[in-house]
């Protein structure tokens, strides 16, 4: 992955919503016409998901930059690493839930 324009794919689901991107690695960063083009798929699919991407909490937290700047969540969650990040999970680890939906 190039992370330059005429690298990018946007692929619709097929669904109501959603799109996969091709062509960006989010642990990179890149020109504002490639961000511009990533948030123009935003608005248009309303959800976006890139495949087999390998992120650390930093790559993620600079990534959502692109789209504004992140605001800290005001609950109390377990392992908050990076303040900018709230898991949403339902999954329990020793019998506590790791995330916001741990009692569904």
């Amino acid at each position: 992955m190039s992370n330059t324009l005429q690298h990018i794919e946007v692929i619709p689901t097929g669904g109501a919503l959603g799109a996969e991107i091709k062509g960006v690695d989010v642990s990179q960063s890149f020109s504002p016409a490639v961000s511009a083009a990533v948030h123009q798929a935003l608005l248009d699919h309303c959800v976006l998901y890139f495949r087999n991407q390998h992120i650390s909490d930093e790559d993620q937290v600079r990534f959502t930059r692109y789209f504004g700047e992140p605001v800290p969540h005001v609950r109390k969650q377990q392992d908050r690493r990076v303040k900018e990040i709230f898991i949403i999970s339902n999954v329990k680890e020793n019998g506590e839930a790791i995330g916001a939906l741990g009692n569904a």
